[in-house]
């Protein structure tokens, strides 16, 4: 008789712990997200496996449902495990003590012409399917939902979408990285009526070398990097072998929806959150004034009017903060940033 007692009382507390494990998963890990859409975490805890075309609620359904993918192809050992390290970096809640996993950006016409086949074709898809006047901004639509840094989900078709779903691979775009949606932009019509010219990629990487010379003494992956002019972000991604604040702002949008792209693709880091990142002040990129006798006051008073003269764009962010937030003269004007709404997908 005690015995089928605590049998009973042992059921009972596991009920209760059941119960509240589940309520618990439903408030951490929620069917929908706040935008609507189905949670792919949810899917993943309650299945144990990613999305298939053949499910009811199909994968490109799921906000970033493109993220899991990469991260799996991070295992390859060519391809630079960004997002493993961001994950990383997330649960020790600090900058770990390991330089960041470094990206040699490609542009040699041989390198990308497999990733520039890829768009014309997915062009091409949407295109034939469902005769759409902005075919390469429905791409562009559809990769930003499908790596999570838009909200909404793509107004393709369901049949369009997974014609696209079954055709795209990240296979060369990882393993040939570099601005393959901004290359394709400045050979098209958009690019050429709004003006639109690049900087080649070899440029990027020379400007960026130069502007982080003493990435070798210190340590600048708090330091704020600011493009303010940012286009399709070809120099926050030579930047990001440095740096893992990245911002950018732009008169274009689509140019700041690739711009999203391609940190999401090639920068995860874009995602962390700014308490993680120690501040790092103009201060401690002006070099020490060689001693000639002067006094600590005079010499820390010849500082701070160097500090006061430079422009440190890489550590201040004052002045875009003002430009993103500002009210254009005339209404005309309004410029998009790089910034997402919900930016952690992990």
């Amino acid at each position: 008789m005690v015995e089928g007692r605590a049998v009973s009382k042992t059921n009972s507390v596991h009920d209760i712990l059941r119960s509240l494990a589940l309520a618990a998963r439903n408030v951490h890990f929620p069917r929908e997200d706040q935008y609507g859409n189905p949670a792919l975490g949810r899917f993943l805890i309650d299945n144990g496996r990613l999305p298939y075309a053949s499910d009811e609620v199909k994968p490109w359904h799921y906000r970033g449902w493109l993220v899991p993918y990469i991260q799996m192809c991070e295992s390859h050992p060519l391809i630079a495990p960004r997002y493993e390290y961001v994950l990383r970096t997330l649960d020790a809640g600090k900058l770990l003590d390991e330089p960041l996993p470094v990206i040699s950006f490609v542009g040699s016409e041989q390198c990308t012409k497999p990733g520039m086949k890829q768009i014309e074709e997915m062009i091409r898809i949407v295109e034939h399917r469902s005769m759409s006047w902005n075919n390469f901004r429905e791409v562009c639509e559809w990769l930003g939902f499908a790596l999570g840094v838009t909200t909404e989900r793509s107004n393709l078709a369901d049949d369009v979408q997974e014609k696209l779903y079954r055709y795209f691979s990240l296979e060369h775009w990882l393993l040939h990285p570099t601005d393959y949606l901004g290359q394709y932009l400045a050979e098209s019509g958009h690019g050429k009526r709004s003006g639109f010219f690049p900087t080649p990629i070899h440029i990027c990487e020379a400007m960026t070398r130069m502007t982080f010379h003493d990435a070798a003494a210190r340590d600048l992956r708090a330091a704020k990097t600011m493009d303010c002019c940012v286009g399709t972000g070809r120099m926050l991604l030579t930047a990001s072998n440095y740096s893992m604040r990245l911002y950018g702002q732009d008169i274009d949008p689509l140019c700041c929806l690739i711009t999203k792209i391609n940190l999401a693709l090639y920068a995860p880091w874009f995602y962390l959150p700014d308490s993680l990142f120690p501040e790092v002040k103009p201060a401690e990129t002006i070099s020490e004034p060689e001693s000639d006798g002067k006094t600590a006051e005079t010499a820390k008073i010849e500082r701070e009017k160097v500090n006061q003269t430079s422009a440190p764009l890489l550590f201040e962010m004052s002045q875009f903060e003002r430009e993103a937030t500002r009210k254009p003269k005339g209404g005309k004007k309004k410029f998009f940033t790089t910034e997402i709404e919900q930016p952690s997908l992990f």
